[in-house]
């Protein structure tokens, strides 16, 4: 590959994250946190807490770069 390919490769991937990270970032952590909250509920398993708070903080993340990118 060749230094100008990679560059527009890794450009390409940057502007796809910008676009829509904030989408990721918000169904990753609800997905995550839902999940978590499901194996507290069945399991009773008190770690799950930490998926719950780790996708509580990407929802966080996905919704400050989302409202970032409105700002734009």
């Amino acid at each position: 590959m060749t230094p100008a390919a990679a560059l527009g490769l890794a450009l390409l991937a940057l502007i796809g994250l910008w676009l829509f990270g904030g989408l990721l970032l918000r169904m990753g952590g609800a997905i995550l946190a839902l999940g978590g909250m499901t194996a507290l509920a069945l399991a009773g398993d008190p770690q799950a807490l930490v998926c719950v708070g780790i996708g509580a903080a990407l929802w966080l993340a996905g919704h400050w770069h989302y409202a970032l990118l409105s700002r734009v």
